[in-house]
């Protein structure tokens, strides 16, 4: 028979455990920003994604890279350092993004290169935004594929 000072013990240390494991699982299964800002993109202007890769190395990705933007979030942030918003006054993206996301993306048979960036100043602003890449088949893509290491699948392309 367990005694009672162990039971008072072992039942809040069960129901923490039980609790963790719920929050954890759900977690898991939680959909990323990441996908749902490009998925939200996809929806909104008839795209298809059909592929995507993590970059390996996203402090490649540069302000003289020159990308535009091309969805609003809530991320405060823009790439033109004079440009305004309802009269709040923006500052530009604090290059280089903490992560980066290649995505390929499709519409009436013409694909896209995206770049999905997470920007953050370590203080106050991070999220998400949307960069436009280079067109395919091009040296630029190439090029930018290559130095972000982004392994995007060629027979993708």
């Amino acid at each position: 028979m367990i005694n009672r000072p162990l039971k008072l013990i072992a039942i809040p240390f069960v129901i923490v455990i039980m609790t963790a494991t719920a929050v954890f699982a759900a977690e898991a299964q939680r959909t990323p920003e990441w996908q749902r800002l490009l998925e939200q993109h996809a929806a909104s202007h008839n795209l298809a994604v059909v592929d995507s890769a993590r970059a390996g190395q996203p402090f490649n990705f540069t302000g003289e890279l020159d990308y535009p933007l091309v969805l609003p979030s809530t991320f405060e942030y823009t790439a033109d350092i004079t440009y305004q918003q309802s009269d709040a006054y923006m500052i530009a993206l604090p290059y280089p993004p903490e992560q980066v996301r290649c995505a390929l993306v499709e519409q009436s048979g013409k694909r896209m290169l995206l770049f999905v960036n997470y920007y953050s100043d370590g203080l106050w602003q991070n999220g998400w935004v949307i960069h436009q890449g280079p067109a395919l088949f091009t040296t630029a893509a190439t090029q930018s594929l290559e130095s972000l290491g982004c392994d995007l699948p060629l027979n993708s392309l």
